[in-house]
């Protein structure tokens, strides 16, 4: 995925003092994602950062509204 959140890695966001490697970075991710409680497993960064960062952690039916707004409106 190329866009907005792309460039946004957490290596870029978090500008640590001592420089982490890939895979300590791999690691950090892995483990923080249970702790967010994401809907769905991300496949990749882009993907993590589309659930974190973007409007996918409203899910795909976040623009749908419900009966009763639909009645009202």
């Amino acid at each position: 995925m190329n866009n907005l959140l792309s460039s946004n890695t957490p290596a870029s966001f978090w500008l640590c003092q001592a420089e982490l490697s890939e895979d300590q970075w791999r690691a950090a991710i892995q483990r923080s994602i249970p702790i967010l409680g994401l809907p769905s497993q991300p496949d990749d960064l882009d993907d993590l950062l589309f659930l974190v960062l973007g409007e996918g952690q409203f899910g795909p039916d976040h623009w749908q509204l419900s009966l009763l707004r639909r009645c009202y409106y």
